[in-house]
Protein backbone atom coordinates (compact mmCIF):
# COMPACT_ATOMS: atom_id res chain seq x y z
CA UNK A 1 0.00 0.00 0.00
CA UNK A 2 1.31 3.45 -0.92
CA UNK A 3 0.56 6.25 1.50
CA UNK A 4 0.93 9.98 0.93
CA UNK A 5 1.70 11.97 4.06
CA UNK A 6 1.68 15.59 2.90
CA UNK A 7 0.12 17.62 5.73
CA UNK A 8 -3.41 16.98 6.87
CA UNK A 9 -5.33 14.96 4.33
CA UNK A 10 -9.00 15.86 4.08
CA UNK A 11 -12.09 14.45 2.40
CA UNK A 12 -10.99 10.85 2.83
CA UNK A 13 -13.26 7.99 1.79
CA UNK A 14 -11.15 5.41 3.59
CA UNK A 15 -8.38 6.70 5.91
CA UNK A 16 -5.24 4.61 6.33
CA UNK A 17 -6.35 3.08 9.64
CA UNK A 18 -9.61 1.90 8.05
CA UNK A 19 -7.76 0.44 5.06
CA UNK A 20 -5.55 -1.54 7.42
CA UNK A 21 -8.65 -2.83 9.22
CA UNK A 22 -10.38 -3.87 5.99
CA UNK A 23 -7.26 -5.63 4.65
CA UNK A 24 -6.87 -7.48 7.94
CA UNK A 25 -10.48 -8.68 7.66
CA UNK A 26 -9.63 -10.11 4.22
CA UNK A 27 -7.10 -12.41 5.90
CA UNK A 28 -3.82 -10.79 4.83
CA UNK A 29 -0.83 -11.98 6.85
CA UNK A 30 1.43 -9.02 6.08
CA UNK A 31 0.83 -5.46 4.95
CA UNK A 32 3.66 -3.19 3.81
CA UNK A 33 3.00 0.55 3.85
CA UNK A 34 5.30 2.60 1.63
CA UNK A 35 5.57 6.35 2.21
CA UNK A 36 5.00 8.17 -1.07
CA UNK A 37 8.04 10.43 -0.78
CA UNK A 38 9.81 12.56 -3.40
CA UNK A 39 12.52 9.93 -3.77
CA UNK A 40 9.91 7.21 -4.22
CA UNK A 41 8.06 9.29 -6.81
CA UNK A 42 11.33 9.78 -8.73
CA UNK A 43 11.87 6.04 -9.29
CA UNK A 44 11.70 4.79 -12.85
CA UNK A 45 9.27 1.95 -13.55
CA UNK A 46 12.16 -0.53 -13.62
CA UNK A 47 13.60 0.80 -10.34
CA UNK A 48 10.18 0.48 -8.71
CA UNK A 49 9.88 -3.16 -9.76
CA UNK A 50 13.48 -4.00 -8.84
CA UNK A 51 13.71 -2.12 -5.53
CA UNK A 52 10.24 -2.75 -4.17
CA UNK A 53 8.49 -5.69 -5.80
CA UNK A 54 11.62 -7.81 -6.21
CA UNK A 55 13.00 -6.90 -2.79
CA UNK A 56 9.68 -7.81 -1.17
CA UNK A 57 9.78 -11.15 -3.00
CA UNK A 58 6.59 -10.43 -4.95
CA UNK A 59 5.73 -13.21 -7.39
CA UNK A 60 2.41 -11.95 -8.69
CA UNK A 61 0.98 -8.41 -8.80
CA UNK A 62 -2.70 -7.48 -9.07
CA UNK A 63 -3.76 -3.94 -9.98
CA UNK A 64 -6.47 -2.01 -11.78
CA UNK A 65 -6.41 -1.42 -15.51
CA UNK A 66 -5.49 2.25 -15.03
CA UNK A 67 -2.80 1.74 -12.36
CA UNK A 68 0.51 3.41 -13.19
CA UNK A 69 3.92 3.23 -11.52
CA UNK A 70 7.27 4.88 -11.83
CA UNK A 71 8.08 8.54 -12.45
CA UNK A 72 5.33 10.42 -14.30
CA UNK A 73 3.28 7.19 -14.33
CA UNK A 74 5.41 5.86 -17.16
CA UNK A 75 4.79 2.24 -16.20
CA UNK A 76 1.35 0.77 -16.86
CA UNK A 77 -0.23 -2.61 -16.32
CA UNK A 78 -0.17 -3.14 -20.07
CA UNK A 79 3.63 -2.83 -20.05
CA UNK A 80 4.21 -4.52 -16.69
CA UNK A 81 5.69 -7.69 -18.23
CA UNK A 82 8.52 -5.62 -19.71
CA UNK A 83 9.66 -4.74 -16.19
CA UNK A 84 8.74 -8.00 -14.47
CA UNK A 85 10.89 -9.87 -17.02
CA UNK A 86 9.30 -13.19 -16.20
CA UNK A 87 10.17 -12.92 -12.50
CA UNK A 88 6.82 -11.36 -11.59
CA UNK A 89 3.53 -12.06 -13.32
CA UNK A 90 0.49 -9.79 -13.18
CA UNK A 91 -3.29 -9.75 -13.28
CA UNK A 92 -5.11 -6.67 -14.57
CA UNK A 93 -8.42 -5.88 -12.90
CA UNK A 94 -10.74 -4.61 -15.66
CA UNK A 95 -12.71 -1.37 -15.59
CA UNK A 96 -15.76 -1.52 -13.33
CA UNK A 97 -18.73 0.57 -14.42
CA UNK A 98 -22.03 1.49 -12.81
CA UNK A 99 -24.79 3.19 -14.78
CA UNK A 100 -22.27 3.64 -17.63
CA UNK A 101 -19.88 5.51 -15.33
CA UNK A 102 -16.46 4.34 -14.20
CA UNK A 103 -16.48 3.40 -10.52
CA UNK A 104 -13.83 5.70 -9.07
CA UNK A 105 -13.03 7.72 -5.98
CA UNK A 106 -14.22 10.81 -7.88
CA UNK A 107 -17.66 9.29 -8.46
CA UNK A 108 -17.88 8.05 -4.86
CA UNK A 109 -16.91 11.46 -3.47
CA UNK A 110 -19.51 13.14 -5.65
CA UNK A 111 -22.26 10.78 -4.45
CA UNK A 112 -21.22 11.27 -0.82
CA UNK A 113 -21.27 15.04 -1.09
CA UNK A 114 -24.77 14.77 -2.58
CA UNK A 115 -25.89 12.64 0.38
CA UNK A 116 -26.69 9.63 -1.82
CA UNK A 117 -25.35 7.06 0.64
CA UNK A 118 -27.41 4.26 -0.92
CA UNK A 119 -25.61 4.76 -4.23
CA UNK A 120 -22.30 4.97 -2.37
CA UNK A 121 -23.02 1.56 -0.81
CA UNK A 122 -23.64 0.20 -4.31
CA UNK A 123 -20.36 1.64 -5.60
CA UNK A 124 -18.27 0.49 -2.62
CA UNK A 125 -19.93 -2.91 -2.31
CA UNK A 126 -20.52 -2.10 1.36
CA UNK A 127 -21.96 0.79 3.39
CA UNK A 128 -19.89 3.93 3.77
CA UNK A 129 -18.21 3.95 7.18
CA UNK A 130 -16.94 6.53 9.64
CA UNK A 131 -15.15 5.92 12.93
CA UNK A 132 -14.80 8.15 15.93
CA UNK A 133 -15.23 8.58 19.67
CA UNK A 134 -18.44 9.33 21.59
CA UNK A 135 -18.03 12.85 22.97
CA UNK A 136 -20.08 15.12 25.22
CA UNK A 137 -22.66 17.29 23.51
CA UNK A 138 -25.59 19.48 24.57
CA UNK A 139 -27.31 16.51 26.24
CA UNK A 140 -30.56 17.98 24.94
CA UNK A 141 -31.72 14.77 23.26
CA UNK A 142 -32.29 12.95 26.54
CA UNK A 143 -34.60 15.75 27.73
CA UNK A 144 -36.93 15.28 24.76
CA UNK A 145 -36.96 11.49 24.78
CA UNK A 146 -34.32 10.87 22.09
CA UNK A 147 -30.87 10.55 23.69
CA UNK A 148 -28.04 10.74 21.18
CA UNK A 149 -24.39 9.79 20.99
CA UNK A 150 -22.33 12.71 19.70
CA UNK A 151 -19.50 11.54 17.47
CA UNK A 152 -16.06 13.12 17.24
CA UNK A 153 -14.42 11.76 14.10
CA UNK A 154 -11.06 9.98 14.27
CA UNK A 155 -9.93 11.15 10.80
CA UNK A 156 -10.74 13.68 8.07
CA UNK A 157 -13.59 11.69 6.53
CA UNK A 158 -16.01 13.03 3.98
CA UNK A 159 -19.08 13.89 6.04
CA UNK A 160 -22.37 13.45 4.19
CA UNK A 161 -24.34 16.71 3.86
CA UNK A 162 -26.65 17.92 6.59
CA UNK A 163 -29.75 15.82 7.09
CA UNK A 164 -31.10 12.70 8.74
CA UNK A 165 -29.86 9.22 7.84
CA UNK A 166 -30.62 5.60 8.65
CA UNK A 167 -27.39 4.24 10.11
CA UNK A 168 -25.98 1.22 11.88
CA UNK A 169 -23.53 1.74 14.75
CA UNK A 170 -21.04 -0.58 16.37
CA UNK A 171 -20.12 0.28 19.95
CA UNK A 172 -18.61 -1.92 22.69
CA UNK A 173 -18.66 -4.88 20.30
CA UNK A 174 -22.39 -4.74 19.57
CA UNK A 175 -24.29 -3.39 16.56
CA UNK A 176 -27.39 -1.20 16.75
CA UNK A 177 -29.69 0.37 14.18
CA UNK A 178 -30.33 4.07 14.53
CA UNK A 179 -30.94 7.48 13.01
CA UNK A 180 -28.16 10.02 12.62
CA UNK A 181 -28.55 13.76 12.32
CA UNK A 182 -25.78 15.71 10.65
CA UNK A 183 -26.34 19.39 11.09
CA UNK A 184 -26.27 22.71 12.85
CA UNK A 185 -29.48 22.30 14.90
CA UNK A 186 -31.23 25.45 13.59
CA UNK A 187 -34.20 24.86 15.91
CA UNK A 188 -31.95 25.65 18.87
CA UNK A 189 -29.27 27.93 17.42
CA UNK A 190 -29.82 31.26 15.73
CA UNK A 191 -26.11 31.52 14.94
CA UNK A 192 -24.78 28.67 12.85
CA UNK A 193 -21.91 26.75 14.57
CA UNK A 194 -18.60 26.39 12.76
CA UNK A 195 -18.90 22.63 12.30
CA UNK A 196 -21.93 20.35 11.89
CA UNK A 197 -22.65 17.96 14.75
CA UNK A 198 -22.99 14.22 14.16
CA UNK A 199 -25.60 12.85 16.58
CA UNK A 200 -26.88 9.27 16.61
CA UNK A 201 -30.00 7.97 18.31
CA UNK A 202 -29.48 4.21 18.80
CA UNK A 203 -32.57 2.02 18.92
CA UNK A 204 -33.14 -0.19 21.99
CA UNK A 205 -30.08 1.23 23.69
CA UNK A 206 -29.60 2.85 27.10
CA UNK A 207 -25.98 2.95 28.23
CA UNK A 208 -23.33 5.55 29.06
CA UNK A 209 -20.73 5.34 26.30
CA UNK A 210 -18.76 8.59 26.57
CA UNK A 211 -15.20 8.05 25.40
CA UNK A 212 -16.05 4.79 23.64
CA UNK A 213 -14.98 4.12 20.02
CA UNK A 214 -17.93 4.04 17.64
CA UNK A 215 -18.23 2.90 14.04
CA UNK A 216 -21.02 4.30 11.85
CA UNK A 217 -22.31 2.75 8.64
CA UNK A 218 -24.57 4.89 6.46
CA UNK A 219 -27.50 3.25 4.67
CA UNK A 220 -30.12 5.79 3.60
CA UNK A 221 -30.74 9.53 3.57
CA UNK A 222 -34.17 10.15 5.09
CA UNK A 223 -34.53 13.93 4.77
CA UNK A 224 -32.76 17.28 4.80
CA UNK A 225 -32.14 19.29 7.95
CA UNK A 226 -34.81 21.87 8.73
CA UNK A 227 -35.80 24.35 11.40
CA UNK A 228 -38.88 23.51 13.48
CA UNK A 229 -41.31 25.84 15.22
CA UNK A 230 -40.85 24.17 18.60
CA UNK A 231 -39.94 21.05 20.59
CA UNK A 232 -43.27 19.33 19.92
CA UNK A 233 -42.93 19.67 16.16
CA UNK A 234 -39.31 18.49 16.36
CA UNK A 235 -40.04 15.39 18.44
CA UNK A 236 -42.92 14.44 16.14
CA UNK A 237 -40.56 14.58 13.16
CA UNK A 238 -37.85 12.60 14.98
CA UNK A 239 -40.43 9.90 15.76
CA UNK A 240 -41.33 9.79 12.08
CA UNK A 241 -37.65 9.60 11.10
CA UNK A 242 -37.15 6.73 13.53
CA UNK A 243 -40.11 4.81 12.12
CA UNK A 244 -38.82 5.30 8.58
CA UNK A 245 -35.40 3.99 9.57
CA UNK A 246 -36.91 0.98 11.35
CA UNK A 247 -39.00 0.20 8.28
CA UNK A 248 -35.94 0.51 6.04
CA UNK A 249 -33.95 -2.02 8.07
CA UNK A 250 -36.94 -4.38 8.28
CA UNK A 251 -37.36 -4.26 4.49
CA UNK A 252 -33.64 -4.83 4.06
CA UNK A 253 -33.81 -7.92 6.28
CA UNK A 254 -36.75 -9.29 4.28
CA UNK A 255 -34.83 -8.84 1.03
CA UNK A 256 -31.84 -10.71 2.45
CA UNK A 257 -34.04 -13.62 3.50
CA UNK A 258 -35.55 -13.81 0.01
CA UNK A 259 -32.13 -13.89 -1.61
Amino acid sequence: MFCKRHGNQKDLITPLEDKIDFIEQLGADYLYIVQFSESFAALSPQEFVDQYLDELNVKHAVAGFDFTFGRFGAGTMETFDEYGKGRITATIVPKLSNQDRKVSSTLIRSALKNGDVEYVSELLGKPYQLRGIVIHGDKRGRTIGFPTANVGLSAEYIIPPTGVYAVRAEVKGKVYDGVCNVGYKPTFYEKRPDQPAIEVNLFDFNEEIYGQPIKLQWFKRIRSERKFNGIQELTAQISQDKEEAIQFFQDQLKQKKKS
